[in-house]
């Protein structure tokens, strides 16, 4: 575990720095002003996103509290439907910064820095909403991240690798790894605390 944790944070913590300033070197200005609205406006715009995610397990949360199966089974896929809301959000999210900041890069020979940017954009955001959950009691968030952070190295090292889709399919199981690790969280704080305490 240290193997992984100790470069993702150097990653998250010298990676955006290194790549503007070799971005500002190579004099894309642009790319550098679209990565840090991303990545510093990306948590006004994602929790606006997140909405109907949380529209819909909030119902479900209530029915859940109630007594009887029939509000329980009623409950089960509005929350697993907010649940996977977030998680399409937080691959979307990734998805569309990394393709905003790399399109038409591929072309030219450098594409480390548009990597490094990309993976702030990305990442960022979801990172300080987590800082915010983790603050307020919520420590499901980290797991969450984590799982982000891989995924996007492994699709951020197969656009620079030039694979042949594999990044995409690979960084896909990485989240479907993440939801399944988190949903386990879930289970396993359920049993050492009823939803109603939540």
């Amino acid at each position: 575990m240290i193997a992984i944790i100790i470069p993702l944070m150097i990653l998250n913590f010298f990676g955006a720095i290194v790549g503007f300033v070799w971005l500002a070197i190579l004099g894309k200005w642009s790319i550098i002003g679209l990565a840090l609205a991303l990545g510093i406006g990306g948590p006004v715009v994602i929790s606006l996103l997140l909405l109907p995610g949380m529209a819909a397990s909030y119902p479900g949360l209530m029915l859940w509290k109630k007594i009887g199966i029939f509000s329980k089974i009623a409950a089960l896929p509005l929350m697993a439907g907010g649940f996977l809301w977030t998680w399409a959000v937080m691959g979307g999210w990734a998805f569309f910064s990394f393709y905003l900041i790399t399109k038409g890069v591929f072309r030219s020979g450098i594409t480390a820095p548009y990597l490094l940017a990309a993976y702030f954009a990305a990442t960022g955001p979801w990172m300080y909403l987590a800082q915010k959950d983790t603050q307020s009691g919520n420590n499901y968030s980290l797991s969450a991240v984590f799982f982000l952070q891989i995924a996007t190295i492994v699709f951020g090292v197969g656009l620079w690798l030039r694979a042949d889709g594999w990044h995409g399919i690979a960084a896909g199981l990485i989240l479907l790894a993440g939801i399944l690790f988190q949903l386990l969280e879930v289970w396993d704080e359920s049993r050492r605390r009823p939803f109603y305490d939540y």
